[in-house]
C-alpha cells in the first residue's frame, strides 16, 4: 500500500495530500512518511516562512532589513528580505525540531525518526499556508497604494479607506473570523500530525510538544540569526 501511495503522492496525486491534511491529518502524515516525501513538505515550510516574514513587514516589524540605508527606505526590498528571513527561520525550525522532538520524546519512553518529525512539522503547516496566502493577497494592494506600512500615515490612510467604504468593515470582520478558524485548525492538525509520528499516547504527545516546541523555536531563531549574520 505504501508503494502505491508513494507513486500517487509523488505524481499528480500530490494535490490530494494538500487537501486531506485538513480532514485526515493522521492518515495523511502516515502515508507521506511511508512515501518518504519530505521534499515537498520543505517547499511548503519555506513558503509559509516567506509569507509570515512578509506579513511581519506589513505589520511594521520586518524580520530582517537590508544593510544599505538606501534599500532600507525602499519598502519592496525590505519586504523581500523579511520574507527571505521568514523562510530561513521556518526551515531552521523544521530541521532543529527534527532533532529536538525525538530527543525530548526519549523521556517519555519512545523515539521517532528525525525525517518523520520533519515531515509532520512541514505538512502540518498547510492551514497556515492558506491563512498567510489570504493575507498576502490582501496586503500588497495596500502597500502599493499607501507605501511602507511603517510610515506614520499608513494607519490613517487605511482608516480613511475603511470609512469611505462601509461594506469593507464587514469584509474585514469575516476575514478575521476565517483567520481565527484557520489558526485553531492549524493547532489541531499540528498536534494530530506530530502525535502520529511520535508513537505516544495523546497526553504524552502533548507533553512532548509542550516541551519541544518552545525549545525548537528558540534554537531555530538562534540558528537563523547566525545564518543571516554570516550571509
Amino acid at each position: 500500500m505504501s508503494c502505491d501511495w508513494a507513486a500517487i503522492v509523488r505524481g499528480k496525486g500530490a494535490v490530494k495530500a494538500w487537501l486531506t491534511i485538513w480532514t485526515s491529518p493522521w492518515l495523511t502524515i502516515r502515508r507521506l512518511v511511508d512515501a518518504r516525501d519530505e521534499e515537498r513538505g520543505l517547499v511548503l515550510a519555506a513558503l509559509v516562512g516567506a509569507l509570515y516574514g512578509y506579513q511581519q513587514f506589513t505589520l511594521g516589524k520586518p524580520l530582517f532589513e537590508p544593510d544599505l540605508l538606501l534599500l532600507r527606505k525602499f519598502w519592496p526590498a525590505v519586504a523581500a528580505t523579511s520574507g527571505f528571513a521568514g523562510a530561513v527561520v521556518n526551515l531552521a525550525f523544521v530541521y532543529v525540531g527534527g532533532g529536538v522532538f525525538p530527543w525530548v520524546e526519549r523521556f517519555f519512553g519512545a523515539r521517532s525518526a528525525s525525517n518523520e518529525v520533519r515531515t509532520a512539522l512541514c505538512w502540518s503547516q498547510a492551514p497556515l499556508l492558506a491563512l498567510l496566502a489570504v493575507v498576502f493577497v490582501l496586503n500588497p494592494p495596500l502597500n502599493i497604494l499607501y507605501g511602507d506600512p511603517r510610515s506614520p500615515g499608513f494607519t490613517s490612510h487605511l482608516d480613511a479607506l475603511v470609512n469611505q467604504l462601509p461594506g469593507l468593515a464587514s469584509i474585514f470582520i469575516a476575514l478575521i473570523g476565517f483567520l481565527v478558524v484557520a489558526v485553531i485548525w492549524f493547532a489541531f492538525v499540528f498536534v494530530a500530525s506530530l502525535a502520529e509520528v511520535l508513537n505516544l499516547s495523546l497526553w504524552r504527545s502533548l507533553a512532548t510538544i509542550a516541551l519541544a516546541l518552545p525549545l525548537s523555536s528558540v534554537l531555530a531563531s538562534l540558528v537563523a540569526i547566525l545564518f543571516m549574520r554570516l550571509s
